[in-house]
């Protein structure tokens, strides 16, 4: 009896023991399938067969993207704006070179029953290979698609199936401005509190300008015209390129009350982008003046453009290089100065070679280099606003550059006293744009004269 409990026992443990290692092999079977769903020793082969002969390939999905081949060129169909040739060449090459590794999967499995996205390719003679797309892999690196046809489901790489424009705006021309920046000549903001106009022809001598870094000017709304600065106007022309259309709207009504446009203008070309209501997900409605398309472009987008003039320019109250100095003069109650510079300069004018006097005597140059730093660091503070109805001359200070003209330029700054703290700038006799702290002014006339013999 013993002996046979013994050969029971054993014999279960066998079956236990089976069913075990069925059970194991089983799981390691599910997880394989799922990881990968395909044999190690299976290669890349070509989904799309016979590519060549397709004339005609329709992206299903929650809106129908149609494309037909036209003369060796591939055309978006029922579209009014301009097709994206880059997009539209990158999305047909990826059709064509699609490849996948066989997967033994059942299509309930990986959700390729219902598809939400189906490629239609289809020739001449209207044979057509249906292409679906299912769920990604666990390591969702690829997804699982079905060729209809062969009845075949592979594994493809993500990012292949995801140049698979869901619809037509994914494969048009976004791109809001045609003009390119390099051709702006001008560029006038109206944001429904000023207008500010930017203009790359410089008021000033070849010469004088090299201080100018950026090349771009204000000419309104200031009374007199000032430098744009350099990271200011570099965000602007290069928001260009993120002057996008986000997306298309058919109710043209929501862009509404159009008070903020951008006007960019090339020697003979002009485009005016009309910004209207906000819209969701941080957007702006918006449109081409002279065109019915309404479109939401994002408000990052504008944000270059959307800076009030004060800030778009440099402060300074005049910039000039000091090898371009050819006279400074400066009066006040306690300064009477007039220094005269001479500039003997290379045939490229890369190098140059000043000195500089103050009444016959020589300025020791490395000082006076360092003195007049400060004087051109001088910046105003605000914009006017109130101004007393009387205000006296408290300082003078006149530059005459050299730009071997004719006539060399020459430019003044007169500032007025408005009380104890402020002066008010009036360059040129153009007329008061900003004030500016009388202290700072001061210590950059106390940097020269510790410096003048």
């Amino acid at each position: 009896m013993r002996t046979r409990s013994v050969r029971m026992k054993k014999h279960k443990f066998i079956i236990w023991l089976v069913l075990g290692i069925i059970a194991i092999v089983a799981l390691l079977f599910i997880i394989s399938n799922q990881t990968d769903s395909e044999k190690n020793d299976n290669k890349n082969v070509a989904i799309v067969k016979d590519f060549k002969e397709i004339t005609s390939i329709k992206v299903l999905a929650d809106k129908k993207v149609e494309l037909k081949k036209e003369s060796d060129q591939w055309r978006l169909q029922g579209v009014g704006r301009e097709q994206n040739n880059e997009k539209v060449s990158h999305f047909v090459e990826t059709m064509q070179g699609l490849q996948g590794v066989e997967a033994n999967v059942k299509p309930n499995e990986v959700s390729l029953q219902f598809p939400e996205v189906t490629v239609v390719f289809a020739d001449e003679d209207g044979d057509k290979q249906r292409v679906s797309v299912g769920q990604t892999n666990v390591n969702g690196d690829k997804y699982y698609i079905e060729h209809h046809e062969t009845e075949t489901i592979y594994l493809v790489d993500r990012t292949d199936i995801e140049t698979i424009p869901l619809n037509v705006n994914s494969l048009l021309d976004n791109q809001i401005i045609s003009i390119n920046a390099k051709e702006l000549e001008k560029i006038d903001i109206e944001n429904g509190t000023e207008i500010i106009q930017l203009r790359n022809d410089s008021p000033f001598t070849e010469r004088e300008s090299l201080a100018h870094i950026s090349g771009w000017y204000m000419y309104q709304p200031y009374k007199s015209v000032y430098s744009v600065a350099f990271s200011k106007m570099e965000a602007i022309l290069g928001g260009l390129e993120g002057l996008t259309k986000t997306q298309v709207v058919e109710d043209a009504t929501k862009l509404g009350k159009t008070d903020f446009k951008i006007t960019f203008q090339a020697k003979d070309q002009s485009e005016t982008l009309l910004i209207g209501e906000p819209a969701a997900n941080q957007q702006y409605y918006a449109k081409l003046e002279g065109e019915d398309e309404v479109f939401t472009v994002t408000t990052e987008a504008l944000e270059p453009y959307s800076h009030p003039s004060f800030d778009l320019i440099d402060h300074f109250v005049h910039i000039l290089p000091l090898n371009a100095v050819k006279e400074l003069k400066i009066q006040s109650n306690e300064y009477h100065w007039t220094v005269l510079g001479e500039h003997k300069r290379s045939e490229d004018e890369e190098e140059t070679e000043s000195s500089f006097i103050i009444n016959d005597k020589p300025i020791r140059l490395i000082d006076w280099r360092e003195a007049y730093q400060t004087l051109a660091g001088l910046t105003f503070d605000e914009v006017v606003e109130d101004l007393p109805q009387e205000m006296e001359r408290e300082l003078m200070i006149q530059y005459t550059a050299d730009t071997d003209q004719e006539q060399d330029p020459t430019y003044s700054l007169e500032f007025l006293s408005m009380d104890d703290k402020y002066f008010a700038l009036n360059k040129n006799n153009e007329g008061i744009d900003f004030i500016i702290e009388k202290d700072k002014v001061y210590q950059a006339l106390e940097a020269l004269a510790n410096v003048l013999p």
